[in-house]
C-alpha cells in the first residue's frame, strides 16, 4: 500500500487528519505533520513520519502549497527517496480519493496514483517533478 504524508502550515495536516478520519475512518500508513515555524522540529517530525512508513515502497506527500517550507522539504526529500511523489494545492476531496484508490489497488505507483486522483476529480493542482539528470559532454 502507498504510504501517505499530509503536511502543511499551521494546523493544515491536523485538520485534514480530522476530516479524513471522520469521513473515511482511521487510515493505516498515513502520517500528518504540521509546520509550526520551527524548521528543526519540522525536519525531525518528517524524519519520524518517514521512519514509521519505512515498510512502504511508494510514498505520496500532500503539501498545502507550492513554495512553502513543507513543500520545499518534501520536494528535496523526493530527490533522494525513491518512490516518493509530492503533490501540492490539494484539498480534502483529493485526499479522500487517494485514500480510497490506494485501498482498492494492491501496490499502486504513487505518481500514477496522483494522476488518477487528478483525472477522477478533474482538479487543477501540481506535482513536483525532479529535474531530469543532466549530463555534460566530456569533450
Amino acid at each position: 500500500m502507498v504510504g501517505i504524508i499530509i503536511t502543511g502550515h499551521g494546523g493544515y495536516a491536523a485538520g485534514m487528519a480530522s476530516a479524513l478520519e471522520f469521513i473515511c475512518g482511521g487510515q493505516p500508513l498515513c502520517e500528518y505533520v504540521d509546520f509550526s515555524g520551527d524548521e528543526a522540529l519540522y525536519h525531525r517530525e518528517i524524519a519520524a513520519a518517514l521512519e514509521r512508513l519505512a515498510g512502504c515502497t511508494q510514498l505520496l506527500a500532500f503539501c498545502d502549497l507550492k513554495g512553502g517550507t513543507p513543500f520545499k522539504h518534501m520536494a528535496a526529500l523526493s530527490l533522494s527517496t525513491p518512490g516518493l511523489a509530492v503533490a501540492y494545492g490539494l484539498g480534502l476531496p483529493a485526499v479522500i480519493e487517494a485514500a480510497g484508490i490506494r485501498e482498492e489497488q494492491e501496490t499502486p505507483d504513487a505518481a500514477a496514483l496522483i494522476g488518477e486522483v487528478f483525472g477522477s476529480l478533474g482538479i487543477q493542482a501540481g506535482v513536483f517533478s525532479p529535474p531530469a539528470a543532466s549530463f555534460e559532454d566530456d569533450e
